[in-house]
């Protein structure tokens, strides 16, 4: 087990640090845990939101959107994905729910790849698109591949104690109390 996951230890130190209830603690945690299990499905969501945001300051367009859903039962999209294009106003990437995650991943990279291709590389949509689609997912999993690997380090805490100590220290920052945890 993992000593990164929340348990009852956690959330009693936690609770003591910041002078809330244990009860309180827990349902924030239940609440987060809601939450957190529709991110599972989130694959490569730093590169849209980048590309929803270049999309918006640099095509006119402010209200453009980027979705991306799995699909279950789709025969059309049995082991790939697809995606539909509106022109200033959505991008929408749909991916076979039964694949792996690793292969999924690769889907929505080159299904981006076309968005990425129309929009910031500026191409037509041709046959001659497609590879520069696979183009850019090759680069998006290198680097997404290199990011975890290598450039997460510095950012890694030791243990979960030193993830509360660096939050508490936030508090008393704010608190104006220095260097005190």
């Amino acid at each position: 087990m993992s000593q990164f996951l929340v348990d009852d230890e956690k959330i009693k130190k936690i609770a003591a640090t910041f002078f809330v209830n244990e009860e309180t603690v827990t349902e924030l945690h239940k609440k987060y845990s809601d939450l957190n299990s529709r991110m599972k499905d989130q694959f490569l969501a730093h590169v849209m939101r980048s590309l929803e945001e270049y999309i918006r300051e640099n095509c006119n367009a402010p209200l453009f959107r980027i979705t991306c859903r799995a699909s279950t039962n789709n025969p059309a999209i049995r082991g790939t994905g697809c995606a539909s294009y509106k022109e200033n106003l959505a991008f929408n990437i749909v991916y076979d729910s039964q694949m792996d995650q690793k292969q999924a991943r690769v889907v929505i990279a080159h299904e981006l790849g076309h968005l990425f291709a129309l929009t910031v590389f500026n191409r037509e949509y041709k046959d001659k698109h497609e590879p520069l689609s696979s183009i850019f997912g090759i680069f998006t999993i290198l680097d997404k591949n290199d990011f975890y690997a290598e450039k997460t380090v510095p950012f890694q805490h030791k243990s979960w104690e030193d993830i509360i100590s660096d939050f508490a220290l936030l508090k008393n920052r704010a608190e104006g109390k220095e260097n005190i945890s």
